[in-house]
């Protein structure tokens, strides 16, 4: 079994408002060996407006985010979602990922995983 060690980079901390900006991914064989690695960023949608927290944070620059080169949210989750079906089956651990709601169950992974395939 594999494990797959993923980030994120978002405009802010409100899952329903806020975006992915970047998200990078590390996938390791069962004894932790690193065997491929991805990452991908996107544009800002036009109608997310950036927590300044968030920017602070992450470094990213404004500039950056509105850079018409940048694949679209869109692209970016797509990209996203073919490259961790084709990782799985494995162990997915984010950073930060495993906070606890008030219903006591994990955060979600930021893209489905289980149950899809590419048919």
């Amino acid at each position: 079994m594999s494990f797959v060690f993923f980030d994120t980079e978002t405009t802010g901390l409100k899952r329903g408002f806020d975006q992915i900006l970047h998200f990078a991914a590390v996938r390791t064989d069962e004894n932790l060996n690193e065997v491929a690695r991805f990452e991908t960023r996107s544009r800002l949608q036009p109608h997310v407006l950036p927590h300044p927290s968030a920017l602070r944070t992450n470094g990213l620059p404004i500039e950056s985010l509105t850079d018409s080169s940048l694949p679209s949210h869109y692209t970016m989750v797509g990209d996203i979602r073919r490259t961790l079906i084709s990782w799985s089956p494995a162990v997915f651990v984010g950073f930060n990922s495993i906070r606890l709601r008030g219903d006591a169950a994990p955060r979600p992974l930021p893209v489905p995983i289980s149950g899809i395939s590419d048919k």
